[in-house]
Order: C-alpha cells, then sequence, then structure tokens
C-alpha cells in the first residue's frame, strides 16, 4: 500500500472513530459544563424535585426537526433541549421516560401534538414548526405549547415548573389584597407576576372584609400597597398573620406605577391623591419603624436613564438596581442577579422588638432618606447633589419571624369571633411575614418586555424582579425545590466595572459642564441683545465699542464651545480607555497562544524533516 492510500485510509479511521465516539458519549451519563452558571447542569432543586415524584411521568418532546428550511437556531436550541431533558430522565430514578417526536405533515403525531396542546408555529418556508413538551402523570397533563428562544434563560425552571405542575391535584390559594390594578380573574390586563404566580396558585381577590375575617380557604396572603384600610381589614390582616399562615406585604413611601396611571386619568397635580402606603397600627404594634415619607437616594445604586433629548445616560438616584445576591445565603436570593426598585422606603425593627428581621434587599451605605415631595421637584443630578450619604445600609426587604402581638387588644364586632373563632392575642405559633418598601418592582413596565415570537405575544424578564417574588411566595408556601431554578444565567452580563466607572466620571465632570452651559446660555442672550442694538441687522448703527463687545462676544462663545467639547471628551476618556483594556485582554492570550502553539508545530516538523 503506498503512502498516499495509507493517509486515507487513516482519515477514514479517524472520521469513524470520531462518530462512534460521538454515539457513545451520548448515551454516557457524564458531561463537563465549564459555564460560569452551570446552565447546562440540573440544579439542586430540580434533582431534589425529582427525588420526590411518586408516580412515573412520560413526557412527549415535540419538534419538527424534519422541516425543510428549518432555521439552524433552532435546532440548536432543540438539541439543547433535548440534552436537558435526557439529563432529567437519568436524574429521576426510573420515574421519567421520553419520547421524541417529529411530527411529519399528515400523519397521526401531528393531529395529537394539536389535541395535546401544542402549537405549530408558521415558518418563512411554508412548513410548520412544532417545538413544544407534554407531561403526563396518570391522568393529569400539562403542557409547554412552544419553547420559547427568549426564555432560553428559564429553560430549567419551566420545564421543572411542568413536573411540580402536573403532580399537582389542587393549587394552593394566594389571597390578594391590592389597592393597585394588577390583577382579577380571567383578567387579560393582569400583570406579569400575577400570570407568573397564577400557573401554580389559585388568585383570590380580597377586597370586602368589612363582615368577616379572610377565608380559611386562602393559604398565603399578599397584601400590596395597602392604602387607608378599615378597622375590619386591618383586624383580619392582624389575625391571619398571627395564624400562622405566610404572609407577603408591599408599602410604598411612593408608588410610581399608581402616580403615572392618576397622570394619564387627568387628575395630575391634585392634593387629594396620595401615592403612599403604610399601616402604621398594625407596624407599630408589631415593632416596625417605617416612615411613608421619606424615600431612599442612593448614590451607588443609582439606575442608568435615558431623559428626553439626552444622548447620554442620566444616574437617577431615586431608582436602585440592587443586587440582591449581596445578601447571598438564603435560598430566596439564590440566583437572584439585578433588580430595579424605583422610589423606594425602608424599615427597620423598634429596639423593643422581640421579633427577628432577617434582611433580603438592603441600599448601599451612599444612600440618604429623603422627603417624597423631592422626587417631584428634583433632576437626577440635583437629586445627587443633594445625597449626605449616611455611611451604613438601610433595609428594603427582610423576612420577619417570631411571636407577633395583636394590634387589637379585644376582637371587634362583627368580626371573627363572631363566626366561631377566637380571637388571637399573640401568635398561636412561629409567624412568618416578608416585607417590602415597594410596589413598582411588581409592575409590568420595570420588570418585563413585551415581544412577538411566531405571532404569539410573550414576555421576556429584563432582571429577576418577578423571579425574587416567585422565590418569596415559594419559600413562604414551604416549596423550596423550585427556587434555585429561576435566573439560570444569562448570555448578555452587564459590564458592573464599567458602569460603575461612568457614574464616578459622570459625578466628576457633571458640575463643571452644567456650570459652563450656564455661562454659555449667558454669553449667547448678551449676544444676541447687542446685535439687535443694530437696528434689522445693519452694522452701519452700531458703534465700534458695540462692535468689539460682539467681537468678544464671539471669541468667547467659540472658546466655551471648544471646552465643552474637551469636557464631554473628557467624560467618555476613562470608558473607552478601560473598552480598549479588555479588548487587549481578550485579544492578547488567544494572539499568544496560537503563535506558541505554531512556532512549536513548525519546529517539530522542521526537526521531523531533517531526521528523515
Amino acid at each position: 500500500m503506498d503512502k498516499r492510500k495509507r493517509k486515507c485510509l487513516v482519515i477514514g479511521l479517524l472520521v469513524l472513530a470520531l462518530f462512534i465516539a460521538n454515539i457513545i458519549a451520548r448515551q454516557l451519563p457524564l458531561q463537563l459544563d465549564l459555564t460560569e452558571d452551570k446552565i447546562y447542569t440540573l440544579s439542586a432543586g430540580t434533582r431534589s424535585l425529582l427525588q420526590k415524584v411518586e408516580a412515573p411521568i412520560h413526557l412527549k418532546f415535540y419538534f419538527s426537526r424534519s422541516s425543510e428550511g428549518m432555521p439552524i437556531l433552532f435546532k440548536n436550541y432543540a438539541s439543547q433541549v433535548e440534552g436537558l431533558l435526557r439529563q432529567y430522565v437519568r436524574a429521576s430514578r426510573g420515574m421519567l421516560s421520553m419520547e421524541v417526536i417529529d411530527p411529519k405533515p399528515d400523519t397521526e403525531e401531528e393531529i395529537t401534538l394539536v389535541r395535546e396542546g401544542i402549537k405549530p408555529q408558521p415558518l418563512p418556508s411554508g412548513d410548520s414548526l412544532a417545538f413544544g413538551l407534554v407531561a403526563i402523570q396518570a391522568e393529569q397533563e400539562q403542557v409547554i405549547p412552544l419553547f420559547n428562544l427568549e426564555r432560553e434563560r428559564l429553560l430549567e425552571f419551566d420545564i421543572s415548573r411542568l413536573l411540580f405542575r402536573v403532580q399537582q391535584t389542587e393549587l394552593p390559594v394566594l389571597g390578594l389584597l391590592s389597592s393597585l390594578s394588577l390583577s382579577g380573574p380571567n383578567n387579560p390586563g393582569e400583570s406579569a407576576v400575577i400570570q407568573e404566580l397564577s400557573n401554580y396558585f389559585q388568585i383570590q381577590n380580597i377586597q370586602d372584609l368589612e363582615r368577616g375575617p379572610i377565608p380559611d380557604t386562602v393559604d398565603i396572603l399578599a397584601v400590596i400597597h395597602p392604602q387607608k384600610l378599615a378597622e375590619a381589614t386591618l383586624y383580619a390582616i392582624d389575625q391571619f398573620v398571627l395564624s400562622g399562615k405566610p404572609t407577603f406585604m408591599a408599602v410604598d413611601p411612593s408608588s410610581y406605577f399608581q402616580r403615572a396611571q392618576s397622570n394619564a386619568q387627568g387628575i395630575r397635580g391634585s392634593t387629594t391623591v396620595e401615592f403612599s402606603s403604610d399601616m402604621p397600627r398594625l407596624f407599630k404594634a408589631w415593632g416596625i419603624e417605617y416612615d411613608a415619607d421619606l424615600f431612599i437616594a442612593d448614590l451607588q445604586y443609582a439606575t442608568p436613564i435615558n431623559l428626553e433629548g439626552n444622548l447620554q445616560p442620566r444616574y437617577f438616584p431615586a431608582w436602585l438596581t440592587v443586587n440582591a445576591s449581596l445578601r447571598g445565603g438564603h435560598p430566596t436570593t439564590n440566583e437572584i442577579d439585578r433588580m430595579l426598585l424605583p422610589e423606594v422606603g425602608s424599615f427597620a425593627l423598634s429596639p423593643e422588638s422581640s421579633l427577628d428581621l432577617f434582611p433580603l434587599l438592603i441600599s448601599s451605605p451612599e444612600h440618604q432618606a429623603l422627603p417624597s415631595e423631592q422626587l417631584l421637584l428634583s433632576t437626577p443630578e440635583t437629586l445627587a447633589r443633594s445625597i449626605v450619604p449616611s455611611g451604613k445600609p438601610a433595609v428594603i426587604g427582610g423576612l420577619i419571624r417570631g411571636a407577633f402581638p395583636s394590634a387589637f387588644p379585644e376582637p371587634l364586632e362583627n368580626s371573627s369571633t363572631s363566626q366561631g373563632r377566637q380571637h388571637l392575642g399573640q401568635s398561636a405559633e412561629e409567624s412568618i411575614l416578608f416585607l417590602i418598601a415597594d410596589t413598582d418592582f411588581l409592575a409590568d413596565s420595570f420588570t418585563v418586555r413585551l415581544l412577538n415570537f411566531l405571532g404569539l405575544t410573550t414576555v421576556q424578564p429584563f432582571n429577576d424582579n418577578i423571579a425574587f417574588t416567585n422565590n418569596i411566595i415559594d419559600f413562604l408556601f414551604g416549596s423550596e425545590d423550585l427556587i434555585s431554578l429561576r435566573s439560570k444565567g444569562e448570555s448578555i452580563r452587564p459590564f458592573v466595572r464599567v458602569n460603575e466607572l461612568a457614574r464616578k466620571a459622570e459625578a466628576a465632570f457633571q458640575m463643571q459642564l452644567e456650570a459652563l452651559e450656564t455661562r454659555l446660555q449667558s454669553v449667547q442672550q448678551e449676544l444676541n441683545e447687542l446685535q439687535a442694538q443694530g437696528g434689522d441687522g445693519s452694522q452701519l448703527l452700531i458703534s465700534p465699542e458695540i462692535q468689539n463687545k460682539i467681537e468678544t462676544f464671539r471669541a468667547e462663545e467659540v472658546a466655551l464651545r471648544s471646552e465643552r467639547r474637551l469636557l464631554r471628551k473628557n467624560l467618555r476618556e476613562d470608558i473607552e480607555s478601560l473598552d480598549r483594556t479588555l479588548a487587549l485582554f481578550n485579544l492578547i492570550p488567544l494572539t499568544i497562544l496560537i503563535l506558541v502553539f505554531g512556532t512549536y508545530y513548525c519546529s517539530r516538523r522542521n526537526k521531523a524533516n531533517r531526521q528523515s
């Protein structure tokens, strides 16, 4: 056999070996996940959930793999989904089985998938895309109609939630008492956070409590933005908390969401409308110190916003972008990376309180509590300049545990005692309350963006507000298995160091830039007044003295504009320098590695040629 044939044979054997190795690797229960967030590895919550499966679950994964013109993006994502599902099956101890189905046109599978809730979507090629999952346990069925590429970071959560739901014969009840328009049974306008919760809770609106307590059917209570509640309602909430059932409570010193709704309804500027919420009687009895007239302005957590007419983003200290994971170690903040909290307050326990507070969301030490009126009177720059940092963080949200005392020494008439319930003067057992001094973080405008995906309207979270809310509700209700599954990594990450540098650079140059703009406007005004003295622009009527002043002001205007350009250049200089450093850091190591490998390869080849 000559040398050329031997080379062809070796190449053929290598290709065959690679093909066989790939088949064997797909069957082995082993994988190496080098991603920082372990995107391709099952979380501990998922493994715990799988250990609790008591009856077999059959999975039917539909994907139109054979459709002509299928975009490679869908094929790659389908392979990722299928690989993750196989991990579920391997980790289930035989309780899960899976069937992969390619529903070809005019087949029984194509008819079955529609009956089971999978929604085929038209492709530009004219074919249809079926890309969903059905979970079946006994008589129960749950479905993911379409795997959305925009929800890739929530893929594991969506699958695990599907398995959790298919095992539930009856959903628990979440009682919702809110002065905001967040929810309603079968309400198409309900917020994304309520829609998310309704996937595994029955949402029951609670409005009229004048004649009785909170119904026994309510398993967990959510009180959002309570405003001027009647005494009977306060008593019902008090007794619910003391009963030991968990409670989620959100108050706000300034509801941006409510203020925007009022402005849209034409009651802008009304002094009779209040946008704060509080329950002073309950908080005082429970030893919770909260001032509904103060909001937190924070220099470190200030959020960059784009104001109309400004290309350069401004950092707004009243809107906090908080890294919730800074209170790491608690399951509710697991995998939570970023939250947006507009116009928040703070609270603390009084020294006399016997309750325990575990902070979950806190401000930075560079904050100050300011009167809420300043929100309507200050620009981002003036608000930032008015802040005198307190030097220590404030609690925005946290868990409160212990034996709560009642705010009502005696039962109210026509209350729970009239229906055979015993009045509670103190918690019958340890009670748990989650309290957060913000409600805007639940609004859609601060949590999600609406997307159109193959004809379906879907929502994409742009922060972890919904994930954190779900974590809290799950934790309060006692289901911790799903907590670690949200926010499972993100392909696009913010440059925290770049944003911090931009904030500091803007703070350093903004005051100089504002003073320069003021002087430039003054020079332009004086120049216009001098030129107007010429009478219809005639140069013949302008005296030499006025002409000299005009030339002086024109020269000063040119100098001021040049100085302004220089300041703006300096404002971007540090950021551009960091960008160049990052680019070099990414390129140089790879270039060096290629050079080292190339040098080594050439030297080995030259040595082999000399020996032959």
